[in-house]
């Protein structure tokens, strides 16, 4: 093999490995914008079971549940950390290096929840919720889902305190 022969194999051998690595970045990314999709649409049903049992939705603080601890005096959970009705809330795939995070808003009756998707081509993306500026760790969250008819364009209302039955437990 001439030296020319060997330095085409080296450069052909590079273009492989270079397009290579940028196909798996872009399918890494992918996968991460699934996962946080498929997070909060798990958190959600959790969420929503704990309004069936209690009729209304945990409060939130700080973009966080506030539904872990004592039950008389529930505290904000960890993403990452904690357990939503015995099921681990998730945390972003980027958490760790990244610091990106989820979050949490509930008027009681509503809830809200919000992510960064980093693919702008993705079709779930939301300009809307890009626009309301709510940090997900340091990017702007893009991505939400809601119960119900909520919308996640829109701010929700004040939490507010559920009603008392007879029982004493809210209704």
């Amino acid at each position: 093999m001439t030296r020319s022969e060997f330095l085409f194999v080296i450069a052909t051998l590079f273009v492989i490995a270079t397009l290579a690595f940028i196909n798996f970045q872009g399918a890494q990314i992918k996968a991460q914008d699934v996962q946080r999709k498929n997070d909060l649409k798990y958190v959600k049903a959790g969420l929503d079971e704990f309004f069936k049992d209690n009729g209304y939705y945990p409060k939130s603080q700080d973009g966080k549940i506030v539904a872990c601890g004592d039950t008389n005096s529930p505290i904000p959970c960890e993403w990452g950390k904690d357990k939503l009705l015995n099921s681990p809330l998730p945390e972003d795939p980027l958490a760790p290096p990244k610091h990106y995070s989820y979050i949490y808003f509930s008027s009681g009756r509503n809830i809200q929840l919000f992510a960064h998707l980093e693919r702008k081509e993705d079709r779930e993306y939301n300009e809307s919720v890009a626009k309301r500026a709510i940090a997900c760790g340091p990017v702007i969250c893009n991505f939400g889902v809601a119960n119900g008819s909520q919308r996640v364009d829109n701010e929700l209302p004040a939490w507010v305190q559920p009603e008392a039955t007879g029982s004493g437990q809210p209704k």
